[in-house]
């Protein structure tokens, strides 16, 4: 059949090709445009037309890709969870391919197996930490399609473990140590350490190459409070939206707190006589409560009192002793102890002194009165001879005439 070119005062001849239908090529449709121009009339040739023809075999073209359709290839799903050593199945689909029967395969670097339908995939033993994607491809006459699906390849914690944690005085500071072991993908963890219901501290990681292993501390000081309190663990590997969260607890440790005194002391101890008997106090005062305290009083190596308390924040023990002889020179000690401590006061040193006798006691005060009595005469003798001579004749052998 015949058409105008559609451009005016230029003629040349045209020919358009449009697949045919019911064929890979689609249908065929030919016009010899100068055929058209001569207007040769023969029956079943088109009539000469306008410029607008030019228009019509892009129009078929893409009316004839329409009817057809394009052809799409779908791996589901998109990313495919699995531990490693694992296997995992992999769900290649296509979309409609008329006139043609098709095709599907995955391209993988992975172990296969076919799965109970030619469009499912096994992927087996995965050994790979980062395997490449796993490729569906399909084919529908000469079209072809792809669509990928990643493999997230993970390994749950081996173990997650607390460090012992040693007793502690009120005040002091102990680390936390959380220890997990051969996780994978290390970006995905979360590790968090509690005590009680406290939150203490959580720490994510970065990105690393197969699994590892990893440990976070927390440097806690220590309160009366914290006595029996539980330290807890717990790691996350979270693989949403994609998989699973996976949640792992290490076992509780018990905090063991205890208090210490601030004062162990004695209270000053007077000058001993032997054979009297002295009270010696001592006193033990701490900042929080002492569970099972005992107070000993030590003489030099020997223990003169003790006495036991549940519990204490303060106690002032008196301690009654003889004084003897043999203990001049001798420490008085004051000992706290507890659970976890032993405290001693500084020494206090026993100064135990013999009274003089009541013979000896007599004989100075007679000597005292003696003293003081002719003491008395010499002044009176005195005052006398100087209202009777002067002032000035008072030595005998100046004047003993008149005197």
């Amino acid at each position: 059949m015949a058409v105008q070119a559609g451009r005016v005062g230029r003629k040349r001849d045209r020919k358009v090709t449009l697949p045919s239908a019911g064929t890979s090529q689609g249908w065929r449709w030919e016009c010899d445009a100068a055929a058209a121009q001569q207007g040769s009339g023969t029956p079943g040739e088109l009539p000469p037309m306008g410029p607008t023809v030019g228009l019509l075999p892009p129009l078929l073209l893409a009316l004839a890709g329409a009817a057809r359709g394009t052809f799409t290839v779908r791996a589901s799903p998109e990313v495919a969870v699995v531990p490693f050593g694992g296997s995992v199945a992999i769900n290649c689909s296509h979309g409609t391919c008329p006139g043609h029967e098709a095709t599907l395969g995955l391209e993988t670097s992975l172990t296969k197996d076919a799965g109970s339908r030619r469009q499912s995939f096994v992927l087996v033993n995965v050994s790979e930490w980062s395997p490449r994607p796993a490729i569906c491809h399909g084919t529908c006459g000469e079209q072809r399609a792809t669509a990928s699906a990643t493999i997230l390849v993970y390994r749950l914690p081996e173990s997650v473990v607390l460090d012992p944690v040693p007793a502690a005085a009120v005040g002091e500071s102990r680390n936390l140590t959380c220890r997990v072991a051969e996780v994978a993908p290390l970006a995905n963890l979360t590790v968090t350490l509690r005590r009680g219901g406290e939150t203490l501290r959580t720490q994510s990681f970065g990105a690393a190459a197969g699994s590892a292993s990893v440990a976070i501390s927390h440097l806690l000081t220590v309160g009366p409070g914290d006595h029996g309190q539980n330290v807890t663990c717990h790691a996350e590997l979270s693989l949403r939206p994609h998989g699973q969260l996976f949640l792992n607890d290490s076992m509780p440790v018990e905090l063991t707190v205890y208090a210490v005194p601030k004062e162990v002391a004695l209270e000053p101890v007077p000058p001993m006589a032997p054979g009297k008997n002295y009270t010696v106090t001592c006193r033990v005062v701490s900042v929080a409560v002492i569970h099972n305290l005992t107070v000993t009083l030590w003489r030099g190596g020997e223990v003169l009192a003790m006495a036991t308390f549940p519990q204490a924040t303060r106690v002032d023990v008196p301690n009654g002793i003889t004084a003897r002889e043999q203990d001049h020179g001798h420490n008085l000690t004051c000992q706290a102890t507890g659970p976890r401590f032993t405290r001693t006061s500084a020494p206090v040193t026993m100064e135990v002194v013999e009274p003089p006798s009541h013979v000896l006691l007599a004989l100075l005060l007679t000597l005292l009165v003696v003293a003081l009595l002719g003491g008395a005469g010499f002044i009176y003798a005195a005052h006398y001879h100087a209202e009777k001579c002067g002032i000035y004749h008072l030595l005998w052998w100046q004047n003993k005439d008149k005197c």
